[in-house]
């Protein structure tokens, strides 16, 4: 298994593994309900982080199948904190059948040492409250939880 940065050659494999795991989130409420057109949208959203280098792309493969990937961004707090570096790890996935091999972990190193690299300090995550998996897996890497996030429907 190699982890490596994305190519627009492998936005296809990353997309639809996405879509798998998005599928599988769509379990935990009506705000993961994906959209018509959800899968041809993400890879058209994976095509323009390729270009921006606020955002960085990995994956994991072993004989060209997409076994997991990474998408992290760059943010930047305002300067009212003394940390204004803010590294955001918006999607971190593995097959299902290929979980618990340690590839997560590899990703998680790999986008680490861009954050690092890139001047950061603290790194952000965000997982649905109801995935255990998730949790399990970030609080097993040392990600501990500092804010919490609340949801307000509007004109129900």
């Amino acid at each position: 298994m190699i982890v490596r940065e994305a190519t627009r050659e492998d936005l296809y494999g990353i997309t639809a593994l996405w879509y798998e795991l998005a599928v599988f989130h769509e379990q935990y409420g009506e705000q993961y309900r994906l959209a018509a057109g959800a899968r041809e949208n993400y890879f058209r959203y994976l095509n323009t982080l390729l270009a921006d280098p606020t955002n960085f792309l990995i994956l994991a493969e072993e004989h060209g199948e997409v076994l997991g990937f990474c998408h992290g961004m760059l943010l930047t707090r305002p300067p009212i904190f003394t940390i204004t570096r803010l590294g955001f790890i918006s999607e971190l996935g593995v097959r299902a059948s290929h979980r618990r091999q340690g590839i997560g972990q590899a990703l998680l190193r790999a986008i680490l040492e861009w954050f690092e690299k890139n001047g950061v300090e603290l790194v952000e995550i965000a997982n649905a409250q109801e995935n255990e998996i998730a949790r399990n897996f970030w609080s097993s890497q040392g990600f501990v939880p500092y804010m919490e996030r609340r949801a307000f429907w509007l004109n129900r």
